[in-house]
């Protein structure tokens, strides 16, 4: 099972298929859209399998947690820890573990994104022992690239992707390897 991770201004909760609709509706709004799933509303059934195949991964330590802040349990977005499924477009990611965010809009420019992911990261090093960790983001999606530059992600390489070119980025346990 998934752990509850906190930091100073959040609590991360483990997603269950009850929160199908509360992520369908941030998965589908359009400014979080424009850099989610190619721009490509998907359907509600698409949503909730998609859910249930990351609550699936929970028993190996997998899967993704909704973000709440601390103060009020207002709902910022989900940040998610999975094997990547990009190997098609690059072979390179066969294998590895990727995080994954969507923030809401009210919840950006106050550093959510990164107090998250600084959380997810900790437990990926020091819970599941993982060396590195994989991040992917849209080449024009400028505040996710930040958001990795920030965490001490370093800048692997540029594929192709379905939608246009996609940044992939690397953060060892120690950033300096």
């Amino acid at each position: 099972m998934l752990p509850i991770l906190t930091s100073e201004r959040l609590i991360l909760e483990p997603a269950t298929t009850d929160n199908t609709e509360l992520l369908y509706a941030l998965w589908t709004m359009p400014e979080v859209l424009r850099y989610l799933f190619d721009g490509v509303t998907m359907p509600r059934e698409e949503a909730a399998r998609l859910l249930k195949s990351y609550t699936c991964q929970h028993a190996e330590g997998f899967g993704m947690w909704l973000m709440h802040r601390r103060d009020d349990s207002l709902f910022c977005g989900e940040i998610g820890l999975v094997p990547s499924t990009l190997h098609d477009i690059d072979p390179l990611m066969a294998g590895e573990i990727e995080f994954q965010i969507a923030l809401h809009p009210d919840a950006w420019g106050k550093g959510y994104g990164e107090e998250a992911l600084r959380a997810v990261l900790a437990y990926a090093f020091e819970t599941l022992n993982l060396p590195h960790v994989m991040g992917v983001a849209d080449e024009p999606n400028r505040g996710s690239r930040r958001l990795q530059e920030k965490t001490g992600f370093d800048w692997q390489r540029e594929v192709e992707g379905d939608a246009g070119p996609l940044v992939i980025y690397r953060r060892s346990r120690d950033p300096e390897t």
